[in-house]
């Protein structure tokens, strides 16, 4: 499923906020990870939910389902964990 597909899935069959555009990424393969610690919670924005506008979400992940937020040279990486995304948002 490509990237266009994927974010309508994840947000109720919405459009983006901007035209897709394909962003340039950390490359883990570029130097090795430093461990900075577990990830507790994550908060984004977002225009899911239909209220017309961006809106804030922070996820809490489980005690059991946490990643790890890990930095390199090529940039910041979120780690593991045992969590998934889907059509509601951020599970585990």
């Amino acid at each position: 499923m490509n990237g266009k597909a994927q974010y309508r899935l994840t947000h109720w069959g919405k459009k983006g906020p901007r035209p897709f555009r394909s962003l340039a990424c950390p490359d883990p393969r570029k130097g090795g990870l430093v461990e900075l610690g577990e990830l507790v919670s994550v908060v984004y924005l977002t225009e899911k939910g239909g209220d017309g506008g961006p809106t804030e979400y922070e996820h809490k992940f489980s005690r059991g389902a946490r990643p790890v937020l890990a930095f390199s040279k090529a940039g910041l990486f979120i780690c593991g964990g045992r969590y998934r995304v889907g059509v509601r948002g951020i599970h585990g």
